[in-house]
């Protein structure tokens, strides 16, 4: 599993990259010390994302390829992609296939903010929420933006989009109407089909979602509460790091008992979280997730660490 490749970056910049920004607007472009951040930045980034595949592909072969969203860094600032981006992307989304022998239905591909242009940007001048056609450009390039897939006799693999994010009546103020009404409905379908799903099997099950803000929404609390035994754990990235998910939670301690209950296990960027001071540590890496018929073992490797950490999830 990986998460927040970012593999085709566009013009909207990620947080972490608006801070880069600030800072050589502060320096000055042109002037030494803001080229210096600008070069380690691009260094930093290349090296780690290389170190992480490179050390990921000594483990293979994997039986699946799961992404956890934020495939790309953005579409256009409208989200509308043009043709030459869409070839971009598909040419990121062969690579499983094409390095690791991992066919198409084998992948899957969770939906991030970014794969839609959900979010705002004042670097971008950029206000937008996905509407249908964003969801269809996703579709076409990386498959359903939500679903299921058996990973055994015992396991299923649930993965949701991204319109989970909050309640969207916060978003109200801040998205047409016409969007607002393809958004709420989008989400009352993918309820309505992991209601279904889950009515309908009794097998243990993990869950795909990219934010982990979206297990704050009530509507899907209310449906996990009643399957909470079978839920394994819930995967997520957007985060980019471990220690930035873990400072997260020393500032919102309401995170702790919401991601304990429903066994939020966090993914980390295979980048991970470059800043402009080569001490930091960037928390990039990648996981495997380990099954047999009794138990369920989630392997977290870390750029910098010899040994993966083992985390027992059943």
């Amino acid at each position: 599993m990986i998460s927040d490749g970012h593999l085709s970056l566009k013009l909207c910049p990620s947080e972490i990259e608006v801070i880069r920004r600030y800072l050589i607007r502060l320096l000055g472009e042109n002037s030494r010390a803001g080229q210096a951040i600008d070069w380690h930045y691009d260094q930093q980034r290349e090296r780690h994302m290389r170190q992480t595949v490179s050390k990921a592909l000594l483990d293979r072969p994997y039986d699946g390829f799961v992404s956890l969203g934020d495939n790309t860094m953005d579409w256009q600032y409208e989200g509308l992609a043009t043709a030459g981006e869409i070839e971009e992307a598909l040419r990121f989304r062969l690579l499983p296939e094409d390095q690791l022998g991992i066919g198409k239905d084998q992948q899957i591909w969770v939906q991030g903010n970014h794969d839609t242009g959900w979010g705002h940007s004042t670097w971008c001048n950029f206000r937008d929420h996905p509407d249908r056609h964003k969801f269809e450009i996703f579709e076409q390039v990386y498959g359903p933006s939500y679903g299921l897939r058996p990973l055994s006799g015992v396991f299923d693999f649930i993965w949701l989009s991204t319109v989970h994010v909050e309640t969207l009546v916060s978003r109200a103020g801040i998205t047409s109407d016409v969007k607002l009404d393809f958004l709420v409905a989008k989400q009352k379908e993918e309820l309505e089909f992991l209601e279904r799903t889950l009515s309908q099997t009794s097998k243990k099950f993990f869950l795909g979602i990219h934010d982990p803000g979206s297990f704050f929404s009530p509507q899907l609390q209310e449906i996990l509460n009643h399957h909470r035994d079978r839920l394994v754990a819930s995967f997520t990235g957007h985060i980019h790091a471990w220690w930035l998910m873990e400072f997260l939670k020393l500032c919102r301690p309401s995170f702790r008992p919401v991601f304990r209950k429903y066994r939020v296990q966090f993914i980390p960027s295979i980048w991970g979280v470059v800043l402009p001071f080569p001490f930091w540590p960037t928390g990039a890496g990648w996981a495997q997730l380990l099954l047999d018929d009794h138990e369920a073992l989630l392997e977290l490797h870390s750029i910098g660490k010899r040994r993966p950490w083992t985390i027992k999830l059943s």
